[in-house]
């Protein structure tokens, strides 16, 4: 019986870091993987500069869509698991208390925030990183 536990608990720790490796793989290709497919893909329906913008906003906009739910989702499923993400009630100034009492909220911020927001700031430190260091000549003649 303890080895089916401890073999059980390895287990639920297995998938709870395989949904910590989909949601920071989610988390980072939502600012880098996507938006250049979403580019990819619009160039190959139209030539026009402003239409392949246009078009790869749309199609960038619908699938961060899908897969923030995804996301959500899978943290969710991590919370499940781990039964780290507990209901507890808010911490109001003392004249609200009377008003919300009935009121819960969950605690701090979740793993999956935290980890959109980080990847953001990597993503936006990359960009201006590329821009600044790399890019050959960011201010091309004849664009204006």
């Amino acid at each position: 019986m303890t080895l089916t536990r401890a073999h059980d608990k390895h287990l639920v720790r297995l998938r709870a870091a395989a949904l910590l490796a989909i949601m920071a793989l989610g988390s980072i290709s939502l600012w880098t993987v996507i938006p250049l497919i979403c580019l990819r893909l619009a160039s190959l329906l139209t030539d026009h500069g402003q239409a392949i913008v246009l078009i790869a906003i749309a199609m960038y906009a619908a699938v961060v869509v899908i897969l923030g739910r995804l996301l959500y989702g899978a943290q969710a499923r991590y919370y499940e698991l781990t039964g780290s993400r507990q209901i507890r009630e808010a911490a109001h100034a003392g004249h609200l208390r009377s008003i919300s009492e009935e009121r819960k909220t969950t605690g701090g911020r979740g793993v999956l925030d935290v980890m959109l927001a980080l990847s953001a700031v990597a993503a936006v430190g990359a960009a201006a990183t590329w821009f600044f260091l790399f890019a050959s000549n960011p201010n091309p003649p004849n664009v204006f």
